[in-house]
């Protein structure tokens, strides 16, 4: 009698270890993930710390359905004094719920969809200065920061039809303000 215990114990165990071990398998594979989903791209020809125009990121953004989706922020990171950028963040609006933020570098692009807080007004790109044309207009009050042995990086943000030039030095910033549209410095 202990013998045929023992056997239905080895037939039993290998059992129950396959059917707990499958059900863990297909829970985990309908889990949802916590934050939402990212969808990025790569261009493995780009170089990854290569400077970007504005006109380059806004060509990767591609608006799709474009009388539903408008910018409403711009952002370039690590400016150099071209008015160009390593990576650019633009913020958009796509009628009627979603807004995203498109991310674009020399590695390639990526949205990630946000529910919160974006400007509300919108940014017309076919009215705005580039900004290596704001660059160029105002090399005289721009460009000194950057020949400066205390230059760290810049910054820049186009915001309710706004430039905000953040220039990071070592021991101070100073922002430069500048109408999007006209170039006219302006008072921050």
């Amino acid at each position: 009698m202990a013998n045929f215990v023992g056997k239905k114990i080895l037939i039993i165990a290998p059992i129950i270890f396959i059917v707990f071990s499958s059900c863990c398998i297909s829970n985990y594979s309908e889990s949802t993930p916590t934050s939402p989903p990212v969808e990025t791209f790569k261009d493995v020809t780009k170089e990854p710390n290569r400077y970007i125009s504005l006109d380059e990121a806004i060509g990767a953004l591609n608006l799709t359905h474009k009388e539903f989706s408008t910018v409403h922020y711009i952002r370039g990171q690590n400016v150099d004094s071209n008015g160009w950028a390593q990576e650019w963040i633009i913020g958009v609006k796509q009628r009627p719920i979603t807004n995203y933020f498109f991310t674009y570098s020399g590695l390639g692009g990526a949205v990630v969809p946000w529910k919160s807080w974006m400007p509300e007004n919108e940014i017309n790109l076919k009215n705005i200065l580039l900004p290596d044309e704001l660059f160029k207009r105002h090399s005289s009050k721009i460009l000194p920061y950057y020949e400066n042995g205390s230059f760290s990086y810049a910054d820049l943000e186009i915001i309710d039809k706004e430039y905000h030039i953040t220039i990071h030095l070592y021991e101070s910033q100073v922002i430069l303000c500048f109408d999007s549209q006209t170039g006219t410095q302006k008072m921050c």
